[in-house]
């Protein structure tokens, strides 16, 4: 689909001028793209160093994020004077792993 078919569906679709739904069609380099890796991993434990390096394994490991020279920033979510046992905000320890992770890839 090119961008003057993308557009003409949005404007007829907005318009309620089509009575079915536009045909958006995702190309076969887009589906082999989205099939390669996972979205989301998940793991459970007390050992939050391995988990964090498990959990980023399957997406690529921590190389995928972090490049060799490249200056870093984590953001842990710290928004509630909550304790870490309550998870209302991003676990100390898993912050700890991530710089480690960070600085072993060369940050």
């Amino acid at each position: 689909m090119d961008r003057r078919d993308f557009l003409k569906q949005v404007m007829l679709w907005s318009a309620g001028i089509s009575t079915s739904v536009p045909a958006f069609r995702i190309g076969s380099g887009l589906l082999a793209a989205e099939r390669a890796a996972p979205v989301v991993a998940h793991a459970t434990g007390k050992d939050y160093y391995r988990l964090t390096a498990m959990v980023l394994e399957p997406l690529g490991g921590i190389g995928t994020f972090v490049k060799s020279g490249e200056k870093v920033v984590i953001k842990p979510n710290m928004a509630w004077d909550r304790n870490p046992e309550q998870a209302a905000n991003t676990h100390p320890l898993v912050v700890k792993a991530l710089v480690e992770l960070s600085l072993e890839a060369g940050a």
